[in-house]
């Protein structure tokens, strides 16, 4: 899950709402997913999976335990391609990856979701004293490595290794997932945390003209802005945010599916989804 595929995974459940459930490719094509790309226990973190062949000729999978905040989608996804196919642990599993980004989401000193982190526990880390190869290769065993200097030096929260990429360009992938879960499930703490996350992005991003990127969600103090706000922000994160605290007949799932852009796309009226909980 990633800034490779999670236009593609999130799309496929939309696409079979819309075509009113008539091409049956869109159901099985959301199956594998599950299978390989969550880790972690009590909540999940969609990570990657590299398939490789061997040489008598059976695939290997390898899960990168690295989450992007692109794949923070998957949690919306799971929530309504669960409740759209009827399939009770894919519920399960939306709630616990929407659990798992909110946690990685405020494990930042600047409480701003990180663009992507290498998420392997410290601990083990200074436990192995491993040190992070960059460009997907996998970690070597360093024995000079110093931990402590390390995770002080890279600003390393508690929880990961190593965070390659440290800014936010205002990503809404975690606040959709947010929504799309509350509106499914109405699960009444996510009120709470869609306002306290609101109330965090407001204060790191909010400039006298807009909302801006911030370079370096790793440092603590005043966070320093690019002079970016990518189109995505204003077609998706504020609306989440309203849609979140308003009736859920304002553009209901029952009768809408938002594309991969935050549009809303009208079902046609002998569809009946059945995502808002009664």
């Amino acid at each position: 899950m990633g800034a490779e595929v999670d236009s593609l995974y999130k799309s496929l459940p939309k696409a079979y709402a819309l075509l009113s459930g008539q091409d049956p490719m869109y159901r099985k094509m959301t199956q594998p997913v599950s299978t390989y790309e969550c880790w972690r226990k009590d909540i999940l973190v969609p990570g990657s999976v590299r398939v490789i062949m061997t040489e008598n000729g059976k695939p290997r999978t390898h899960l990168e335990s690295q989450v992007h905040s692109r794949a923070c989608s998957a949690g919306g996804m799971f929530a309504m391609g669960g409740t759209l196919f009827n399939i009770q642990i894919h519920r399960q599993i939306a709630h616990n990856l929407v659990d798992g980004c909110v946690w990685a989401h405020n494990a930042m000193p600047l409480d701003d979701p990180m663009r992507i982190a290498n998420n392997l526990s410290v601990e083990r880390m200074a436990l192995e004293a491993r040190s992070l190869q960059m460009d997907n290769q996998p970690t070597r065993p360093n024995p000079n490595l110093d931990v402590e200097k390390y995770i002080r030096e890279h600003h390393v929260p508690k929880g990961f290794i190593a965070i390659p990429d440290t800014r936010y360009n205002l990503r809404p992938e975690t606040v959709e997932s947010i929504f799309v879960l509350y509106r499914v499930t109405g699960r009444e703490d996510l009120l709470d945390i869609a306002w306290e996350i609101f109330e965090k992005i407001q204060n790191a991003t909010e400039t006298s003209e807009a909302n801006a990127a911030i370079v370096d969600v790793t440092t603590n103090g005043e966070p320093v802005h690019n002079d970016s706000m990518e189109s995505y922000w204003m077609a998706q994160i504020p609306k989440y945010f309203y849609l979140m605290f308003s009736p859920p007949d304002i553009l209901s799932l029952d009768e809408y599916v938002f594309n991969s852009g935050g549009h809303p796309l009208k079902l046609s009226e002998h569809t009946e989804a059945g995502f808002e909980p009664q």
